[in-house]
């Protein structure tokens, strides 16, 4: 791995189980971390908790403009319920087509970061320099760039931000906002054959799902961002099939437009599933356009 190509380093990156939850970037970061400074770069790892660890690289740098930044993650979403046909680390190829979780989101935009900053790596002395950021759970509440973000003195002033995420190579100049919440739903227990006994929290979370879907942002869609979403992700509730349910839980995922007010966002959507809702685990990370 001395000197990969782009898809040589994206199948090492490919090899590295960072689904999340749980994550366990770790190992991925370490590698990554070992190459940059190999060709170079000033390198420090930070974990948020263990196992979960971010990389910061850096080189060149002259005090008197701020570096160039480019960023990715190395976590990627969970395998879902279906089967895969292929081996989702091991990075199989085929024809032009590289199979594997995280392929596109985002361990080729990893490695592409990487191999640019490795080209500029001898060319950087007395530039404004180039800073690389890696970051654990991105897919789950940009929990590893906030914790890098809040250590004293370590991230500095950025020029300008390069995020390697997929868009089809077009470039995008602004990012949504996201709020991620879970709602919960409480009910009364009671035997699945006297049901009239109880209070069914699912049919209350039901009904809740079923208004969010209709759900109106009353926000226009955005030139570059197109229209706010929402996506109800997870549904949670029972204990037994011959019991009523006494709780349920959803979850939330919402992206935002610039301008948006989030906290007003959050009033409206419990206004609308219901009085004795409880919205718990709230992920607002606002965005803007550049």
């Amino acid at each position: 791995m001395d000197k990969p190509d782009a898809v040589a380093l994206t199948q090492s990156l490919l090899g590295f189980d960072t689904v999340n939850p749980p994550g366990r970037e770790a190992d991925c970061a370490r590698h990554a971390a070992k190459l940059l400074q190999d060709w170079g770069y000033r390198v420090e790892t930070h974990d948020f908790e263990p196992g979960r660890t971010s990389v910061v690289a850096r080189a060149g740098g002259n005090g008197v403009k701020a570096p160039l930044c480019l960023t990715g993650h190395l976590d990627v979403v969970p395998l879902g319920a279906r089967a895969w046909s292929r081996d989702p680390f091991a990075g199989e190829t085929d024809g032009d087509r590289l199979y594997g979780r995280g392929t596109s989101d985002m361990k080729s935009g990893v490695a592409a970061i990487m191999l640019a900053a490795r080209s500029f790596a001898k060319k950087l002395h007395g530039t404004p320099g180039v800073v690389l950021v890696l970051t654990a759970s991105e897919e789950n509440g940009c929990i590893g760039s906030r914790h890098l973000a809040g250590l004293p003195q370590l991230m500095g002033r950025a020029g300008a931000l390069v995020v390697g995420e997929p868009t089809s190579n077009h470039p995008y100049v602004g990012h949504k906002g996201s709020l991620k919440f879970h709602a919960d739903f409480r009910g009364v227990s009671a035997h699945g054959s006297m049901p009239e006994l109880g209070v069914n929290a699912i049919y209350k979370a039901a009904r809740a799902v079923g208004a969010l879907a209709s759900f109106d942002f009353r926000q226009p869609p955005h030139p570059v961002m197109g229209a706010a979403t929402l996506s109800v992700g997870t549904f949670e509730g029972g204990s037994g099939v011959n019991l009523v349910p006494d709780a349920a839980r959803i979850g939330v995922d919402i992206r935002t437009l610039p301008g948006m007010d989030h906290a007003a966002l959050l009033g409206r959507l419990r206004a609308l599933m219901g009085e004795d809702v409880e919205i718990v685990g709230i992920r607002d990370t606002k965005k803007t356009v550049v």
